[in-house]
This record gives structure tokens, C-alpha cells and sequence, in this order.
């Protein structure tokens, strides 16, 4: 069976290695193909995460005595060319790893003799676009020597790059000045335990088609994207004396089968239904739940690597962009680690999907998060929480802490500037959470729409309106009301006949012309609980300045076009709240006066005394089962 992965030094190897097995005499790189462009100058830069992943592979392989212990560079895509009469490994994917290797190769050169990446004092990689003059890192040798405060005045990407990365490597060796033997055995390590997958396309297959094939349709490097590589990419290491004898398909085929359970993740997490109920109103939910993973934090960084990131950590330019993938990174340094972590991934996917699927769980979670000031906070602690028992136990708490009123609070609760106006707000949207009903499996089959809530920014309003004052105001689905109201006028004249004549025509009016109507409810009244509902900010304005049967209209076209309305905002505006008052809701469903007001008043008081019961019963056995 031909062989397929190669320690980094039989990458290089012409006499006995992956060279010579394929009868070439060293890569090529083509025209077509991007410049070099690995980054060196910030801790979580291309060439200083190389160096600090192999060393930390070192370290670990330091634990186990050595043995079995190997560190994958992913792989590279070649095709067999003939070459200036040679035959050649054209490189289409990896260019930018094996030139770092070469490079890092070059400067061990200063230390050791032994420089695997040359053969017969000839690089064994070439650009084609420097033939014809000297090997491009014979040229970086010597800029090595001159003042990096020349750097700068580098016109050449590759060049620049390059040197940048020489200097890196550089640096890092000199950390191992006092310990040779153990920069010894970390090059001895790099040189048989990183290993290095070859993908070898066929020869008849253009080299510009495979790599516009490889390179098509990239997805966008977000933190989701970059951690699923890191985590498929090392995961898929786990049981490595094994891996040697797989097969490159066979490992491409588990990497699938993981990224197939990946992509059913992030497809899930990427509805925005999902995302906004968990995390809110932001563009990547995958991201988000990626921010629920938590490690222990390592006191015991290596020396070595402690020295070497230390003076570069300030300028680490991916720092916010990609700081969560850097965290990741930072904390995955073993394939147990990436297997774990992906496990822990799966765990919390499939707890969350849980609650959401869960109608009961999702409308008590739902709350939970709605009447929370941050709800990525709040899932993140309940993720933190051992059983599902604990976390509804939490939410029942903080349900009876936002809704465990006496009958007297809830009758002096009024709206107006401070927290009376949160309080009053929650406990409306209870009220649609939580319906009137006694039997459990009846709770179970309602479900609370919050992505529509949410969507149409649902919230605290009059129901009789304030006065708005306005000199635009047009009466709507009222005038019938209101031409009565004018017409019942002690002092009605003729004066009111034009006011009259604009309203039946739909003109818009002055509230000034109107202003008694306003006043017939006192300010005692219009700030109270009672009249007060959850109406959408989507609408028309005229749902938060219109009059009780204006808004009742709208609400009623909404419903009919399939539109999400609160259950206790229809009922509301429906009059279809039972109470055992006797001074209950008026009959008249096109007006709300000062009676409505104190009915519904004394309807929520009763029904948030119910909610409150109830949970508290709940709560109470759980706990004798516990």
C-alpha cells in the first residue's frame, strides 16, 4: 500500500523518504499560486502558534516517555511534474506550511548542521517566480544578518514575510542558549513526530483546476469556523499509534463524519429563532454557544513559552476578531483535549435543544431569559448547573421573585419613570406565558411565540391613551365613539359640527378639540395596572395613540392575518377575562372606561396570585421527590 503520511523530515527525505518513494527530486511552486503571507509579530500570528503547538506537543509527548506521541500539520496537495528535466512534487495546497518549515529549517541550520530541507546545498523547495535568480531563502539567510529596522523597506510580500518568520524562529530557538540538549530533543521530535498527510492528485489533472477547486467557495473565517477546524483537525488525531496505518481516506471519512455532526450544530444554532432565544439579537449563534465552553485555567505555562509569547502578547492583532478561536486554541493542545472539548460541544447542544423542544421547559426558560438583563449570562449559568431538576428550580425561583406580590403592592404598582414600569411589564408577559389553566399536560401543549415578541418589539402601553397632544391626530375605528362624546356635550353647538364633519371624513384633527374625552379617565387611573397591556411597536402608530376599539381593530386584523398577538393582550382587548367581581368589564366591546380599568386590575391580582400557587406548589414537590 502506498504510503501517505510522512514524518517532517521524510517530507524532505531524497534517499529514503516521501521523495524518493515518489521518484521526484523536490517541490515546486507555481505561478498561480498566492504569495507567502504567514504572519510572525503577535503571539497568536501563523509562525508563533506554529512554534508554541509543536513545543506544547513536545511537552506532552515529554509525559509519556516519548512514545507514540505525534503531532499533525494537516496535509498537502501535490502533483507529479516534469520540470526543467526534473521531475517534481508540484505543491497546490500547503505552500505556506512546508515554506515555514523550510524556513524554520534554515535557521536550525545556526544551530545544527544538519539542514533537512536542502539537499547537496540546494533548497529542495523553489518558487517559479524567483527562477532564474538566487533560491529566495538563501536571500532571507543574508537579510537575517542586516537590522530588522530595514524590514519595512521590503517592497516583495514573499520577502517580507519570510524574513519576518526567520526572525520568528530565530528568537524562539535563542530561548534554549542555556538548555542545548533540550532544543536537541524538541528538533528531534519535530524532525520524527510531526507528521505531515500527502494528498497526491493525479498527474493528468491541471494543477490551476485542482487548486481553484481546493480554494473555491471559501467559507468566511469566523471564530465558529476556525474553532470546527481546530477541533475536527486535532479530534480526529485521537488514537494515534493508529493512525499510521490508516489510509488517507479513511481519515478524511472520520473528519466527515464529525463535521456532518458539526454542520447539524451550527445549521440549529443558525435559526433565528434559536439564536435570539437563547443569546439575543445577534448574527452567529454558534459562536455564541462556543462562548458556554469554559476550561481550567493552566498555571503551570511552560518557561519557554511564557519568554517567547510574553513580549508579543500587546501586539496581538487578531484580538477581538478572532479572540474566542484564540482562546480555543490556546486551550487545546492535545487530541484528548479536542475530543473532550468536542463532547462537551455535543453535550450542550443537545441540553439546550432539550429545554427548547421541551414546551413546558421552553416557556419557563423563555421567561427566564426574556425578564433578564443579559440572557448569555443567564445561559450560561444555567448550563453550569448539574440537572435539568436544578435549572427549573432556578427559574421557578426567579419567577416567584419577579411575581410574589401582595394584593396591596399590586394595587399601588402604577406606571411611571423607575422600576415600576419592569415590573409592570413582566407581569403582562406571565400573564401570556403562563394561561390560565390547571392541568399540566394542558401547560405542555401551549408554547409562547418569544421570537415574534421579540421581533415586534412588544411592550408596555395605555390602553385608554394618554392625551398625545397632537395636532395630526386622526380618530380611526373610534369616530362613532367620539361623535357621540361631542354630540352629548353640555355646551354642544355648531361649533363642534366642522370637528364632527372631519372626523366622519377622516381628517386629521387637533387633540385640543378632543381633550374632555382624555380627561373622562384621571391620571389615578390611566397609570394604573389595569390599564395597562403589551402592544407591538411594528404597527401603526395609531395602535399606541388611538382610542380602545382603533386598537382593538388592529389587533383583530393581526390575528386574522396570521399575525403573533400576547394571549392576555387579546383577551384584553377582547373583554374575555372572567372575573367574580360584580363591577366586572363593561359589555360594550368598543370602550374602556374607568370600571374596565378596575376589573382588569383586579383580574391580574387574582391571576398572578394563582401563577405564584401554583409554582410554589410545584416547587415544593420536586423537592419531596428529591
Amino acid at each position: 500500500m502506498p504510503k501517505f503520511i510522512y514524518s517532517i523530515k521524510e517530507i524532505f527525505d531524497t534517499e529514503t523518504g516521501c521523495l524518493k518513494h515518489n521518484n521526484v527530486d523536490g517541490y515546486f511552486i507555481g505561478p498561480y499560486q498566492r504569495g507567502y503571507k504567514w504572519k510572525s509579530q503577535s503571539a497568536n500570528d501563523h509562525i508563533p502558534v506554529l512554534l508554541v503547538d509543536l513545543y506544547e506537543a513536545f511537552l506532552k509527548s515529554q509525559e509519556n516517555g516519548y512514545k507514540d506521541h505525534e503531532y499533525y500539520l494537516q496535509y498537502i496537495t501535490v502533483k507529479r511534474i516534469k520540470h526543467h528535466d526534473k521531475f517534481l512534487f508540484e505543491l497546490i495546497d500547503g505552500q505556506q506550511r512546508l515554506t515555514s518549515l523550510t524556513i524554520m529549517y534554515m535557521v536550525l541550520e545556526k544551530f545544527f548542521q544538519d539542514n533537512h530541507a536542502k539537499k547537496n546545498n540546494e533548497f529542495l523547495v523553489s518558487y517559479s517566480r524567483y527562477e532564474g535568480n538566487e533560491n529566495i531563502f538563501n536571500e532571507i539567510i543574508s537579510l537575517l544578518e542586516t537590522d530588522k529596522n530595514e524590514d519595512e523597506n521590503l517592497k516583495e510580500q514573499d520577502k517580507y514575510y519570510m524574513l519576518k518568520a526567520a526572525r520568528c524562529f530565530k528568537t524562539f530557538f535563542g530561548l534554549f542558549d542555556d538548555t542545548p540538549d533540550e532544543l536537541n530533543k524538541f528538533v528531534i521530535f519535530i524532525n520524527n513526530n510531526v507528521k505531515l498527510i500527502l494528498n497526491k492528485e493525479d498527474e493528468t489533472t491541471s494543477s490551476e483546476e485542482i487548486f481553484s477547486n481546493l480554494n473555491a467557495n471559501k467559507v468566511p473565517l469566523t471564530n465558529s469556523y476556525l474553532i470546527k477546524g481546530l477541533l475536527l483537525t486535532k479530534a480526529s488525531r485521537n488514537g494515534t499509534s493508529e493512525i499510521s496505518k490508516k489510509h488517507f481516506r479513511e481519515i478524511l471519512d472520520e473528519r466527515a463524519i464529525m463535521g456532518r455532526t458539526w454542520d447539524e450544530m451550527n445549521s440549529w444554532f443558525e435559526k433565528k429563532q434559536v439564536r435570539r432565544f437563547f443569546f439575543g439579537n445577534v448574527s452567529d449563534g454558534m459562536e455564541q454557544m462556543l462562548k458556554l465552553i469554559k476550561f481550567k485555567t493552566d498555571k503551570n505555562k511552560s518557561a519557554i513559552i511564557n519568554n517567547f509569547k510574553s513580549p508579543i502578547q500587546d501586539k496581538n492583532t487578531l484580538t477581538g476578531t478572532y479572540e474566542l478561536f484564540n482562546y480555543f486554541h490556546d486551550n487545546l493542545l492535545t487530541s484528548t483535549d479536542a475530543s473532550n472539548c468536542l463532547n462537551k460541544v455535543k453535550h450542550i447542544y443537545k441540553r439546550l435543544k432539550s429545554w427548547y423542544e421541551d414546551n413546558l421547559t421552553f416557556n419557563f426558560l423563555g421567561y427566564y431569559l426574556e425578564t433578564s438583563k443579559n440572557k448569555f449570562e443567564k445561559t450560561s449559568s444555567l448550563i453550569e448547573l448539574g440537572t435539568n431538576k436544578e435549572v427549573i428550580s432556578t427559574i421557578q425561583n426567579h419567577l416567584c421573585k419577579l411575581l410574589d406580590y401582595s394584593k396591596s403592592e399590586l394595587e399601588d404598582l402604577k406606571y411611571g419613570k423607575g422600576k415600576g414600569n419592569d415590573k409592570i411589564s413582566y407581569i403582562l408577559l406571565a400573564l401570556s406565558v403562563f394561561p390560565e389553566s390547571e392541568q399540566k399536560y394542558e401547560r405542555s401543549n401551549y408554547r409562547f411565540n418569544f421570537y415574534e415578541y421579540q421581533k415586534e418589539e412588544w411592550s408596555l402601553e395605555h390602553i385608554f391613551p394618554q392625551n398625545p397632544k397632537l395636532s395630526n391626530f386622526i380618530v380611526g375605528d373610534d369616530k362613532e365613539w367620539v361623535i357621540k362624546r361631542l354630540k352629548n356635550r353640555v355646551n354642544y353647538s355648531t361649533n363642534y359640527q366642522d370637528i364632527i364633519t372631519a372626523i366622519e371624513t377622516d381628517q386629521e384633527i387637533s387633540t385640543d378639540n378632543i381633550s374632555f374625552i382624555f380627561d373622562e379617565i384621571d391620571e389615578q387611573n390611566l397609570n394604573n395596572l389595569g390599564n395597562m397591556a403589551l402592544l407591538s411597536g411594528k404597527v401603526n402608530t395609531a395602535l399606541s395613540n388611538g382610542f380602545f376599539n382603533t386598537k382593538r381593530k388592529i389587533l383583530i386584523r393581526k390575528v386574522n392575518s396570521g399575525s403573533f398577538v400576547p394571549k392576555h393582550t387579546l383577551d384584553v382587548f377582547s373583554k374575555m377575562l372572567e372575573t367574580e367581581d360584580k363591577n366586572g368589564f363593561e359589555e360594550s366591546l368598543i370602550t374602556w372606561s374607568a370600571n374596565d380599568i378596575s376589573a382588569h386590575r383586579n383580574w391580574i391580582i387574582g391571576r398572578v396570585d394563582k401563577i405564584v400557587s401554583q409554582l410554589k406548589a410545584e416547587k415544593t414537590t420536586q423537592e419531596v421527590i428529591a
